[in-house]
């Protein structure tokens, strides 16, 4: 967080994916995260992957798109991160591609009607969190599952 600069998080899969700190197009950084969120929450609820996201161009400002659907532009944001708008898409790419791959691992899990198993690899991640060994936690359930099976 930059000094005398507040910040709203947008967040997949309980992990800061996207951190906005100013308005545009007439809207607070937090109207703008709801915005968002509420458009990857129904991307996500209409089974969208990762390969479906994009950076482009888009009237001279650098997006991140999905489905070709604008989902957040970088332009404003990126030198209160102290990189380009093309750097900061890319990083923020990284971080949803991150969030989707674990939401699909618990979705495939509930899919097999095993419950059980979601709430024991989730306990898994929160250990993992309170030891501060986030990066696997970060790196996908995938991991967790491959590394502490039952």
């Amino acid at each position: 967080i930059i000094k005398g600069v507040s910040a709203t998080e947008v967040m997949l899969d309980d992990k800061v994916v996207i951190r906005l700190r100013k308005e545009f197009g007439g809207y607070s950084p937090y109207e703008r995260a709801k915005i968002v969120s509420q458009h990857l929450a129904k991307l996500i609820k209409e089974g969208i992957t990762f390969e479906d996201f994009k950076i482009e161009k888009v009237n001279g400002s650098t997006v991140i798109t999905a489905k070709g659907e604008e989902v957040v532009a970088t332009d404003l944001e990126a030198p209160l991160n102290n990189t380009t708008p093309q750097e900061l898409a890319r990083l923020w790419l990284m971080n949803i591609k991150i969030a989707l791959e674990n939401v699909s691992v618990v979705k495939s899990i509930e899919q097999e009607n095993n419950l059980g198993e979601v709430k024991h690899y989730l306990d898994l991640a929160k250990e993992y969190l309170k030891k501060g060994e986030d990066t696997y936690v970060i790196s996908t359930y995938r991991r967790v599952i491959k590394d502490y099976p039952r």
